[in-house]
Order: C-alpha cells, then structure tokens, then sequence
C-alpha cells in the first residue's frame, strides 16, 4: 500500500466520524505553537514527540522537505524561544532509504534516532531505520530493514508505528499489510523483531502475523513490553466484531502465542469502544489505557459513536474493560492518539475531531469509585494553533505538554505546540 493510498483510507475514517460539535469556550491550559510547518521544514505531522535529555524534541512528518516525502526534525530551546532544523529528508533518488515516516522516533542513549517509513526500502514497502548525529553536525541515515525482501511479503509490509527497544538492543514495532495473503490479498499486518546479528547485520523475525479473523488485522499502532517480555498491542479492524482487537504475544519455547485479550464493538451498541487506532500504555496498577476512534455514545449523526478512553484491567486472568470517557462530540470526538499518565496518576491525550470543529487537548482526573472526570485543556480553533491533532502525547519534566497537529498553523501544514 503506497502512502497516498494509506492517506485516502485514513481520510475516509476521519469522514466517517466528523460531524458538528457543540461550542466550547473554557480551556485550562496555555497552549504555545512552536513550529508552524511550510513544506520546506516537512508538512501534515501525524505522529507524536520524543524528549532527550536537554529538552530537545524530535519528530516526523510524511510529507514535505526537500524531495517532498517526509522529513525527521529537531525542534531545541534556545534563548526563551524554539529552533527547528530539518535532519534528514527523505527520497531524494528512488526512495531506497524510505519515504513517508508515519510513526513517532524513539532515541537511545548515543543519541541515535530510530524509526520506520511506511513507503520506500529497496522494495517500496517501507523500512526502519537509524539517524546518527556526527561531530560534523549532519545526521547519517541507515536503512536496518526493507520489508517484503520475503514472497507475497510474509515479512510484512508498510510499516507506521513507532519502535521500542527490547532488553537487549532487539527492536520491535508491527506493520499495516504484510503477513498472510488475507485482508484482499495484501496481508493483515505483523508484529516483528529486529535483532542485530553477530556480523552486525539486523535480522528480522516475523512473531505473529495476523489473520484478519478473531486474531484482529492491520495494527496501525506499535507495541509495548512489560518486565517479563510480553507484548501488548491492538488492531484497528478484525476481531470477531471487525472493529479491532487489543492483544498480548508472550514468548513460548522460542515461538510466540498471541492471546486475544479484548475485542472491540463487542455489544450491539459498541459503547465498549471500536476501532483503535493507537496502543496501548501501561498503569501503575498493571491496567491497560487506551482509547478508540468511534464507539461509545451512539447518535443519529456518527452511528456508533465519538470514541472512548478505556481501561483493562486483568481479574482472576480475564482482562475486562471500563470506559472512562464516551465523547460526545462538544468535549472531543475520534481520538486517534493515545493516552499518557503524569506523576499523580492523570491521564493526557487529544482527540483529533471536536471541540468547535479541530479537535481538543484533556486530562482525565480520576474521581470516586470508577468515576474519572474530564478536564478540557485547549480546544482547537483550526488557525495558527492547529487543527487536528492525531499523535500521542508528550510530557517534560516540568509537566508541560507537546504534541502535533496535522493541519492548520500559519500555513495549513501543521504545527508543533506546548501546553502549561
């Protein structure tokens, strides 16, 4: 699947739940756009930040740069403002160090960024690859793995999450289409492995791919791990409702075994949630947090509903699901990031749709019993601030939150921004 074919699909999601929202003027937060993109520094961000140390943000956009298919960039504080440079662009030939990086950075200790392009590699079906920064000041960019190097792309293919790092420098994340021949003959997307081997080439390893049955299909969000080695992830569609799945693989006697561990849309109703789009992020409690881009309050207007922010929890081995927040348009509408915790045990996100029309900034406080109240922090305009913000959250140290929107800013291509 190409970039431009993944973006009409994603558009006709975005469609699919975009209505009218009632008005909100209240906001708690002040929100600070930082970088308003112009093509030229990259355009559309759909992905979120990743922090070093000294507060440097980094990110990705799919589109714009010098060649016009994505950049990776560094946005550094400097005398009480903000500087941004372009790393790398991508494609600037025939795209075999990849074009269109969907996903958000993750950065090691060297400083080194890694990531994953849904489009390009030496078989046009996306890579995942390393930045590293030289004394020099310019960034070398290294291909570790192009997918579909196996037949009908048993490898996968299109990757657009995020990596993470396993204990031992591995690398894992998924791809969108790949896998089995299922999903109309272009997969239904794999969770992978990246290991380094002792000649120093990276060696991939397929640990489930999915078969678009009650297994779920086409995960569009990476994974996460917890101290024992397990995976946690979910699937925007398959399921035995077809509206995802949340998932845990654990390693078992070298092989890998997925466990289904909730699926989506699972009443007649769907207020349990359907079709998520982000992963999974772990509380303190060992509960699973997440949200869904539709599902939970039904109107005439969106079907089944505006989205939620959910819980699982696991009791006696069976994980069961709370919703925590159902939007309901007016408070935010189709999250399409997930959800991150402060110190104090809040919950952050955004939904991308919302609000007066561009999406909201929230914080969930949690209240008696099960009960979790909303807070409104900044309601998107669709002007210099920004209009749609689709990746998952990011929290300094101080407590200030940075994020992406899609469009908008001063020139309709996105912006970074900061709330405090």
């Amino acid at each position: 699947m190409t970039y431009q074919e993944f973006s009409k699909l994603r558009i006709v999601a975005f469609m699919f739940v975009m209505v009218f929202a009632a008005t909100i003027t209240s906001s708690a937060a002040t929100l600070n756009t930082i970088t308003a993109f112009d093509w030229t520094n990259g355009a559309a961000p759909g992905a979120g930040l990743v922090l070093d140390p000294a507060g440097n943000l980094y990110g990705t956009t799919p589109s714009g740069g010098a060649y016009g298919y994505g950049t990776v960039f560094e946005i550094s504080p400097a005398g009480g403002g903000w500087t941004e440079t372009v790393l790398y662009s991508f494609c600037e030939s025939t795209c075999p160090q990849g074009s269109s990086p969907q996903g958000a950075l993750i950065i090691n200790s060297a400083g080194n960024l890694y990531g994953t392009t849904a489009g390009g590699g030496a078989h046009d079906s996306g890579t995942v690859f390393e930045l590293s920064p030289a004394t020099d000041g310019i960034w070398t960019e290294s291909v570790l793995y192009s997918f579909c190097a196996l037949t009908n792309c048993a490898d996968g293919a299109n990757p657009r999450a995020a990596l993470i790092f396993g204990p031992n420098g591995e690398l894992y994340s998924t791809t969108l289409r790949g896998g089995t021949s299922g999903c109309y003959g272009t997969g239904c997307g794999v969770v992978f492995e990246l290991s380094r081997g002792s000649d120093g080439q990276w060696n991939e390893g397929v640990l489930h791919a999915f078969s678009g049955g009650d297994d779920g299909a086409s995960p569009i969000a990476g994974v996460i791990a917890d101290g024992s080695g397990n995976l946690y992830g979910t699937t925007w569609l398959g399921g035995a409702q077809s509206a995802g799945v949340a998932f845990e693989l654990s390693p078992d006697f070298g092989a890998w075994r997925e466990s289904v561990l909730h699926t989506f849309c699972d009443s007649a109703s769907c207020r349990g949630g359907a079709y998520p789009w982000a992963g999974l992020t772990f509380g303190s409690d060992g509960s699973l947090y997440g949200t869904t881009t539709a599902g939970g309050k039904q109107t005439i207007e969106v079907g089944i509903g505006y989205g939620v922010v959910f819980r699982l929890a696991q009791t006696a081995g069976v994980w069961e699901e709370t919703v925590l927040l159902a939007f309901s348009g007016s408070n935010g509408q189709a999250p399409y990031g997930g959800v991150i915790f402060d110190s104090n045990g809040d919950l952050f996100g955004t939904a991308t749709l919302g609000g007066e029309c561009c999406g909201v900034a929230f914080e969930l406080v949690p209240g008696s019993g099960s009960k979790w109240n909303e807070s409104i922090l900044h309601v998107f305009q669709g002007g210099n601030d920004g209009n749609g913000p689709y990746g998952t959250l990011v929290m300094d140290a101080a407590g200030h939150l940075y994020g992406t929107t899609e469009y908008g800013g001063a020139n309709g291509l996105g912006t970074v921004f900061q709330l405090k």
